[in-house]
């Protein structure tokens, strides 16, 4: 128990990642596949999609090139099963690509089990994982229990540490146990759904088996039925929440009565209570979106309570499956020999195939759909054919169709004829590099009310939509083209062009200050296989740009900004010959979208500033439009055009690197939530002239702003977060009277901020503005928290006239090597104080000032070795990969254990 997290901790150590070039984590769990952990070993390491290869050697051999040009690697195996039954010979075969490679070098192994392969040559290093001591493990459980919200009551808090401690006894000591029961409890008031945890009893660690049942007695029945669903997929498996939630809406797991709310966000809400309760946990992947794992016993669990419902096919020996079952996976290499006993389960509802098959699948998959006329879920995952099976438009019943990363190129016009897709069908058109276009006839999507298209490379016409649809994304289609009658008539092609020649220096200038810098990195990366779908289409003449743009995404995003300049040369050259191919096309493309559309993303295509105002004409219903990656856009819409946008309430533009004016927006009168990130061309001024009074939050993430940007009168705007921008040295902020919430991070230029004496901020974020002036920092009047990434910063405030401490004091990535508070200054209003990802090596020797303060968190603070006095109002600490401070608040013995002994709540 708790291999894995510790194996995280090491993962995730800074000292781990600065030796490291390349770390990789894979989940064995009981059975090896060389060929599928191989592929995953791949993705960890490239940090992207695996291409598809059907040669082992092929495949073993990219990873071996990958791995000589990265340098030193760590590879975690977690949780694997080895017995003298395995095969030895494919535990060779797959570990063969990491021999002889770089010196220094590492494999982590996790297991139950002490015994290993012979080619993991780990005998003589094999850590075992004690009991935790009494201390840590009701530590462990109060951490859980505790987090949030906070118990103001004393007496009730009492109370339940009381009964902590007595169910603490109960669990057998097994961390897994403290943290799901823990988590269950928190935030619940209720004292006897304390005590009724005391019915639990685990004898020893290795059966935490009642905990988690117990904890999954207590889950909402919907909640249940989503756990359970959840044991379809393999141990180990990475859940995503944009895969997870449309698959349950669509098996009907979620309630659908809230009529106020989307029942995609009410699935989101089960998931996120399961992450609450621990059955799910984030799995951190650097710059990727967070998917979640499940820890196997919960798997355990899962797959015990739903053995009559749920099956997971995986062993070619399996001869029968229950006939109860109603959702079935497949993970075998051929269905044929299981044909007949799929073709028997009468109930089935769900078939969800994880990874190819050998078989022809259509003959296959003909028969299978021919008997069950039931399907609500068809999950066809590299599916091997051109084109579905024609039986497939008798599914009547049928709520959700997969195609990710198949080859299909066409879809069957019967498909027409299922007439119940609902919203969760909008993942049939993901990742499809076969298909060119859509069907004709709109009567497929005709009860849709949403639909993606995502990652179809090779999409180059969009039929007419229906009615129906109300929700349209657009992602990552390259050759999908809008543009304007007019503009193919009368602009002149050139001015277009030209207007990439100013983006060179901006865009060098912006990411100069970005940190980090993965935001270029990511852009750059969806440009290069955006221009690689563009070559066959254009002058051969940018093949050497595209090697440049190509050579540099193989860095760490780190490096990138070493040579941003040679980069952003290769990809105005590129850009430039896709303009020229845009505004050579001979017909108009436009985007004609539902009249009752209420949300449209468009990101990675490519719309002209004429065929946007066009498809936002008419469109009164529209309430969220985002725009991201569209490097086609120089300007937003008019006035004539935004002016019927009464609904907009949410408009996000990102990334759109050539993006100059935001031109008609003022026009629309109900905007809210306004965020632009990632437009380098894009120079905020005369923020009074051009933006609309209703503005409630804004958000700026590398841009350029002027002095008079935030000079106008918006009476509601609360919120303005800045990041990375340039700027003038000034800012006005002097008519913003109701802003509230103030965030300033990576702000090279600015030293002056305007009309700070008329606000009365409740939060304020003050990371990395090195050049703001001491009078400026002395003017701030913060009421509930403050943030600063400076003592000295901080220290200029605390002795301002006036200055009074707000409750919450956050100091985050501090790079000085020691920090001290004003003595002076009155803390007697502290009651959280964090100091996080700083680099001094001992805290404050005042902190006993802070008379009142209740919660003290020091979190990757690696330098920290011991504990100043500490105020004894405090009740809570905190202490999270602080490696050196952690072994001086060791229980007996540690240095800085006995100014921390009584506190009663404590987490190291």
């Amino acid at each position: 128990m708790g291999k894995s997290t510790l194996a995280q901790y090491v993962y995730n150590d800074k000292r781990v990642e600065e030796y490291f070039d390349v770390r990789m984590w894979v989940c064995i769990s009981r059975k090896l596949d060389v060929c599928r952990h191989t592929e995953e070993i791949f993705e960890s390491a490239t940090k992207g999609e695996c291409p598809r290869l059907d040669n082992l050697d092929t495949l073993q051999g990219k990873l071996i090139d990958k791995l000589q040009e990265s340098g030193k690697f760590l590879l975690v195996l977690d949780d694997i099963w080895f017995d003298d039954s395995n095969n030895q010979m494919e535990w060779d075969q797959l570990l063969a690509p990491l021999v002889s490679q770089q010196a220094g070098s590492k494999v982590l192994v996790t297991s139950r089990r002490d015994t290993f392969s012979s080619a993991l040559c780990c005998s003589e290093v094999v850590f075992r994982l004690e009991n935790m001591e009494d201390s840590q493990f009701l530590a462990l459980f109060k951490y859980h229990a505790f987090s949030e919200p906070e118990i103001r009551d004393p007496q009730l808090r009492e109370k339940q540490e009381e009964v902590a401690e007595k169910i603490i006894k109960r669990l057998g000591k097994s961390p897994l146990a403290a943290k799901v029961v823990g988590s269950q409890l928190n935030g619940k008031t209720n004292i006897s759904a304390w005590k009724d945890a005391l019915t639990i009893q685990i004898d020893n660690l290795s059966e935490p088996g009642r905990a988690l049942l117990w904890s999954y007695e207590k889950l909402d029945p919907r909640i249940q039925r989503c756990f359970l669903y959840c044991s379809l997929f393999p141990k180990g498996h990475k859940y995503d929440i944009e895969e997870l939630v449309p698959l349950w809406v669509a098996e009907g797991f979620v309630n659908s009565c809230n009529m106020s709310k989307r029942m995609e966000d009410i699935g989101r809400d089960y998931f996120n209570e399961m992450v609450s309760v621990s059955f799910f946990q984030p799995v951190w992947e650097g710059y990727t979106r967070t998917p979640h794992v499940m820890h196997d016993l919960l798997h355990d669990l899962a797959e015990s309570l739903s053995k009559q419902d749920c099956f997971r096919l995986e062993d070619d020996k399996v001869t029968e499956i229950p006939c109860t079952v109603r959702h079935l996976s497949v993970r075998v290499e051929s269905m044929k020999q299981h044909k007949q006993s799929i073709c028997r389960l009468h109930h089935l509802r769900t078939v969800i195939c994880i990874d190819p098959v050998t078989d022809d699948i259509n003959d296959v998959f003909n028969q299978i759909l021919q008997r069950l006329k039931k399907l609500r879920v068809l999950y066809l995952s590299f599916y091997n054919k051109s084109k579905l099976p024609e039986s497939i438009g008798e599914l009547k019943h049928l709520r959700y169709l997969n195609i990710i990363r198949s080859l299909v190129s066409e879809l069957p016009r019967s498909l027409c004829i299922t007439c119940n897709f609902f919203s969760s069908v909008i993942k049939s058109i993901v990742c499809l590099s076969m298909l060119e276009g859509l069907p004709s006839n709109i009567d497929l999507f005709s009860n849709c009310c949403s639909l993606v298209l995502k990652n179809v490379p090779n999409l180059k016409i969009l039929p007419c939509l229906p009615a129906s649809i109300k929700k349209l994304k657009i992602k990552i289609c390259p050759l999908l083209t809008f543009i304007s009658n007019y503009e193919l008539g009368q602009h002149d092609q050139s001015e277009n062009i030209k207007r990439t020649d100013h983006v060179e220096s901006e865009l060098a200038s912006v990411y100069e200050v970005s940190q980090p810098p993965t935001i270029f990195w990511k852009v750059l990366s969806s440009e290069h296989s955006s221009f690689k779908q563009l070559i066959p289409l254009i002058d051969t003449g940018t093949s050497s740009h595209l090697q440049t743009i190509g050579n540099a995404l193989g860095r760490w995003p780190g490096e990138i900004l070493d040579v941003k300049e040679d980069i952003i040369k290769a990809w105005i050259c590129c850009h430039k010959q896709s303009i020229r191919l845009i505004y050579a096309g001979t017909a108009e493309l436009p985007l004609v979208l539902p009249s009752r559309l209420c949300e449209l993303t468009l990101s990675s295509c490519n719309i002209t500033d004429g065929a946007l105002a066009v498809c936002l004409d008419g469109l009164t219903l529209l309430k969220r439009l985002s725009l991201s990656k569209v490097m086609t856009l120089t300007t937003l819409s008019s006035q004539e055009v935004l002016q019927y946008s009464t609904k907009l309430c949410n408009l996000k533009i990102k990334e759109c690197w050539c993006l100059r004016s935001l031109r008609g927006i003022r026009a629309a009168t109900s905007l809210e939530h306004l965020r632009l990130a990632s437009c380098p061309s894009l120079e905020l001024s005369s923020g009074a002239e051009i933006m609309p009074l209703s503005l409630q939050c804004l958000e700026i993430r590398e841009c350029m702003l002027a002095a008079d940007f935030f000079c106008g009168d918006w009476p509601h705007l609360t919120y303005i977060f800045i990041w990375g921008c340039r700027s003038t040295p000034t800012l006005s902020f002097g008519s913003l009277t109701s802003l509230e919430d103030l965030s300033l991070y990576y702000l090279p230029d600015l030293c002056t901020l305007e009309g700070l004496a008329s606000l009365q901020l409740h939060s304020l974020v003050l990371t990395n503005v090195p050049s703001l002036t001491t009078e400026c920092i002395s003017q701030f009047r913060v009421q509930k928290s403050l943030q600063v990434s400076s003592s000295v910063m901080l220290n200029h405030m605390l002795s301002a006239e006036g200055f009074t401490v707000p409750p919450r004091l956050n100091i985050i990535g501090c790079k000085e090597p020691s920090i001290s508070f004003e003595e002076s200054a009155n803390f007697t209003s502290v009651v959280w104080l964090q100091f996080y990802m700083c680099e001094m090596r001992s805290l404050p020797t005042n902190l006993k000032c802070f008379s009142s303060l209740t919660d003290l968190q020091i979190l990757h603070c690696y330098n920290i070795s011991s504990l100043p006095d500490l105020p004894p109002s405090l009740r809570r600490i905190r202490i999270v990969n602080c490696g050196l401070l952690e072994k001086s608040c060791r229980a007996p013995d540690g240095e800085s254990w006995p100014k921390i002994a009584h506190i009663r709540w404590k987490a190291t």
